[in-house]
């Protein structure tokens, strides 16, 4: 992984310089007059000068569609150990959830004690008499 990516980004910068090395020559030879005849050397240089440049772009444009794929590439690791977070997350709620509701129903039947013989409304452990008709209830 680390080798491509080293030669993508040598291939690349490879590709830009030599676009500016043809752009300057081209801009040299448009100047000095290298086929003498000022007229065509003027062409031919901006000629190069415009080779020149669309190879510095096609050497950025390569590294940038680099940059994206390496980028994908990540995003998608990261995605995948989210949804792997999630989901030991769920399955630890899930947990908890279960281990809430089943504490919450064992004190609730700790705190009823026993029913009224009368109404049968529930009275609280510790309690002798109770709350709805005012019944004595033993233990």
């Amino acid at each position: 992984m680390a080798q491509s990516r080293r030669a993508y980004k040598i291939i690349g910068r490879s590709i830009q310089i030599i676009g500016l090395a043809v752009a300057v020559c081209g801009l040299l030879a448009g100047i000095t007059d290298a086929w003498n005849e000022p007229l065509f050397s003027r062409i031919a240089g901006g000629v190069i000068i415009l080779a020149g440049i669309a190879l510095s772009i096609t050497a950025e444009a390569f590294l940038l569609l680099y940059a994206i794929e390496e980028n994908t590439r990540e995003s998608k690791q990261i995605l995948m150990r989210l949804e792997k977070a999630q989901v030991a997350l769920t399955g630890d709620i899930e947990a908890a959830a279960a281990d809430a509701d089943q504490v919450s129903s064992d004190t609730a039947k700790s705190e009823r004690g026993k029913e009224c013989p009368e109404c049968g409304c529930p009275v609280r452990a510790g309690k002798t008499q109770c709350p709805a008709c005012g019944t004595q209830v033993t233990a």
